[in-house]
């Protein structure tokens, strides 16, 4: 009987764990979709010392296709631009890279992104890069909220 009770737990268990797996969703699959951008906030920093932050509302959206390709539409004073391009992801889902030939409106997200937060609704990116600003070079980084639209 404690054998047959042993059994039932651990085939209990076994059923439970497997589900679970199947429901968790990739980095891949979760990012696949059409996004909008929320917010683009940028720090300025001299240093350590945080000089400067501006934050910018754009009407951009951007779709990641599951065949490694993507679509971005910026839409702003009447105009639209669109650009397409190239996706992956690195270190195990941790940075996004996108490619593209005229680099519109990924030029916020640029070369190589750190994936800060990512879920089945939200994508939250940090790009680093040298930003030159009246004679001063600074180090920038571009947070960009986006949220999931489909």
């Amino acid at each position: 009987m404690k054998q047959l009770s042993f059994l039932l737990i651990a085939f209990c268990i076994l059923c439970f764990s497997a589900c679970k797996k199947e429901d968790e969703l990739s980095t891949k699959e979760k990012i696949v979709g059409k996004w909008k951008y929320e917010n683009i906030e940028h720090r300025d920093y001299d240093g350590t010392d945080l000089v400067n932050t501006k934050t910018e509302d754009r009407d951009i959206t951007i779709e990641f296709k599951s065949d490694g390709t993507s679509k971005s539409i910026a839409k702003a004073f009447g105009f639209v631009v669109t650009d397409e391009g190239v996706w992956k992801l690195l270190d195990n889902g941790k940075k996004l890279v996108i490619t593209s030939e005229d680099n519109g409106p990924y030029a916020y997200i640029g070369d190589t992104s750190i994936v800060e937060k990512l879920n089945e609704s939200t994508l939250q990116l940090l790009y680093e890069y040298d930003h030159r600003e009246n004679g001063v070079t600074y180090r920038r980084e571009t947070e960009l909220k986006l949220s999931k639209l489909e």
